[in-house]
């Protein structure tokens, strides 16, 4: 998939949606507009502390937000922080105004499996965040 650097928007459902982490990873503060993802369910990778999309219902909506305005290098740190276990692809998401955009998601390959245990933002900052602050995982 070619990216356009500063046009493409990146729609985040997991760890990239705390300010930290986002900072740590693009290499500075990130602006995201909350953004919802309907007919996906985010559930925790299995033997992971991150969560992965899997399809789910019509009536099924993931909460999350968009960042645009990327650099080509900040979208290379992105992609390197995801690492293989992900692809980009293009998606539909709808903005907190109500409109409709496209973003860039990564979405799991099949290397990564489902629990079917549904992953919290604020339960994975309490109980995993501050180990993963200190992997590094950005570098």
């Amino acid at each position: 998939m070619a990216l356009r650097g500063p046009a493409s928007r990146f729609f985040f459902y997991g760890t990239l949606l705390d300010p930290d982490i986002a900072r740590r990873v693009v290499g500075r503060d990130v602006t995201l507009e909350p953004a919802w993802l309907s007919g996906y369910r985010r559930v925790r990778a299995a033997g992971k502390w991150y969560p992965i999309l899997v399809p789910g219902t019509p009536d099924d909506t993931v909460e999350g937000a968009v960042a645009g305005r990327l650099t080509r290098s900040e979208i290379a740190r992105l992609v390197a922080y995801e690492g293989a276990n992900y692809r980009l692809w293009p998606i539909g998401v709808v903005l907190a105004g109500g409109a409709s955009a496209r973003a860039l998601v990564f979405r799991p390959r099949r290397s990564l499996k489902a629990t079917g245990e549904p992953w919290d933002l604020a339960s994975w900052q309490e109980r995993e965040k501050p180990r993963v602050m200190r992997l590094a995982l950005w570098a």
